[in-house]
């Protein structure tokens, strides 16, 4: 699979030419570019994940593309004249690349703060990006895309993850732009699973992984 980083939690995935990307919110850049996509998947409705002008950007370029969500950012989508799928753990989707949706929930960020649906997605069989949670899929992982940097997180949280999946390749995402990768880096070198290789993407092209 080939996977390209477009900012903060952004990720163009390529398999054998079936195209997703997920998450094209508010910090997404570079997306006027991206073209031939089977789908557009969105994990939940806050705006660094969902941004309504980056969804019709990529749309007008891939008019075809199929919008995924969870049932949180149905109704801004809708509200804004875009169709999309509603999709909930368990189900299992075919956009020309294989997808299995998993969790319901986006992290809490506070007991005061009402939650929000979020759902992860295992794209092909290889690449899982849970969103804003740390949602363990009854699955083996092969490429991870990790939470580093938010709010409703602990950076010992995000070791622990890995940990648990104990994926061949970590990248990080959820970074606002990489601020300190180096940290992360040290920390997912000195305290990740044997053997686990950390991509970093915000500089990169599309790239076999």
């Amino acid at each position: 699979m080939q996977i390209q980083k477009f900012g903060h939690s952004c990720l163009l995935a390529d398999e054998r030419g079936a195209r997703v990307i997920l998450d094209p919110g508010r910090f997404s850049h570079g997306l006027s570019h991206v073209q031939g996509l089977n789908g557009i998947l969105i994990t939940h409705s806050h705006d660094d994940h969902l941004c309504v002008e980056n969804i019709r950007e990529l749309l007008l370029l891939s008019p075809k593309a199929v919008v995924v969500c969870d049932e949180g950012s149905a109704p801004l989508l809708h509200e804004n004249g875009i169709d999309c799928r509603i999709v909930h753990a368990g189900d299992e989707i075919n956009l020309g690349i294989g997808i299995k949706v998993f969790g319901s929930k986006h992290a809490i960020v506070h007991p005061d703060w009402t939650n929000i649906p979020n759902v992860g997605y295992l794209v092909g069989m290889t690449l899982y990006y849970s969103g804003d949670a740390f949602d363990i899929p009854d699955v083996d992982v092969d490429v991870l895309a990790l939470p580093v940097s938010a709010s409703w997180m602990k950076l010992g949280e995000a070791i622990d993850f890995v940990r648990a999946i104990n994926p061949r390749v970590v990248i990080p995402v959820h970074d606002h732009g990489g601020g300190f990768n180096d940290y992360v880096r040290l920390l997912l070198d000195s305290l990740g699973p044997k053997g686990t290789v950390i991509e970093d993407l915000n500089t990169s092209d599309l790239r076999e992984i």
